[in-house]
């Protein structure tokens, strides 16, 4: 459970990441 949560935190992050390089469409 601790694993999946985890792995939809990074996602958030990443995607936020992505949105504030400029790399996501």
């Amino acid at each position: 459970m601790r694993e999946r949560t985890g792995s939809r935190v990074l996602q958030w992050v990443w995607s936020h990441v992505l949105e504030s390089s400029g790399v996501a469409p």
